[in-house]
């Protein structure tokens, strides 16, 4: 530009030209943030950054809701400066555009899976997808039958949908077991008693009874209640011969 000095005395003049510098204007972007779950940083909204800044911008990888509930940070998308996407809850990139950040997230509901007494559910309790479907198994421990669910179909195995938080329980009872009285020391496995009032339960998966032509022992052996005075039976009980029986000491 130029610059005209004049002196008022003298009654002069003078034109000089100056250069003159100006600062341009900085440039600011324009970072749109959303996240339906956590505490982002930078905060949900739209936030102003001097072109070139480098940023960090980060979430919460877990947020846990109501009972039962929590939701994982699966990672986000973005536009201009942001990655079109990626993985994790943390990102670095420089402002040089407009841009957006969306955190995004998934549902997990927790089911509870016991059992009582008498065996166990597989899988354990734990967290599972919203709307994925969970197959369930109840086992049983020796001795005792699967005798139904609580929370669910009563098949084993079952299937549960996780569309919320779920408890289901795997109940148990005692399998109907043979139970044997034994008034004598028999060649098998089992000696007890010198009487026919001592029961004894004998936990089998079967038991298969066989009518043979002699005895050796007498005796006398009760399968189920009502059955009395089973004269020269032989009893195989899971594939073991526990001898041969008469029930010449009149058992009732």
């Amino acid at each position: 530009m130029t610059v005209t000095v004049t002196c008022s005395k003298c009654n002069k003049s003078d034109s000089k030209t100056v250069r003159v510098g100006v600062k341009p204007e900085s440039r600011y972007i324009t970072l749109n943030v959303y996240s339906d779950y956590g505490n982002p940083s930078p905060s949900y909204g739209a936030h102003k950054h001097p072109e070139g800044s480098d940023i960090t911008a980060s979430v919460n990888s877990l947020v846990i809701g109501g009972s039962g509930i929590q939701y994982i940070c699966t990672g986000f998308t973005g536009g201009g400066s942001v990655p079109a996407k990626g993985n994790g809850s943390s990102i670095h990139f420089t402002a040089t555009h407009e841009s957006t950040l969306q955190w995004n997230w998934k549902t997990q509901y927790y089911l509870t899976a016991t059992a009582s007494t008498g065996g166990k559910v597989i899988p354990v309790s734990g967290w599972h997808n919203n709307d994925t479907t969970v197959s369930l198994t109840a086992i049983a421990d020796s001795g005792y039958v699967f005798s139904g669910w609580n929370g669910v179909d009563k098949t084993n195995p079952a299937t549960i949908k996780m569309d919320g938080a779920k408890e289901v329980v795997a109940n148990f009872k005692l399998s109907e077991q043979p139970q044997f009285k034994v008034p004598w020391s028999g060649e098998g496995k089992i000696t007890q008693g010198n009487n026919c009032s001592e029961e004894i339960p004998f936990e089998v998966e079967a038991a298969v009874v066989e009518v043979v032509n002699s005895g050796n022992i007498s005796g006398c052996v009760v399968l189920e209640p009502g059955r009395v005075n089973y004269a020269g039976i032989r009893i195989d009980v899971a594939g073991t011969s526990l001898g041969t029986y008469t029930d010449s000491a009149g058992c009732k």
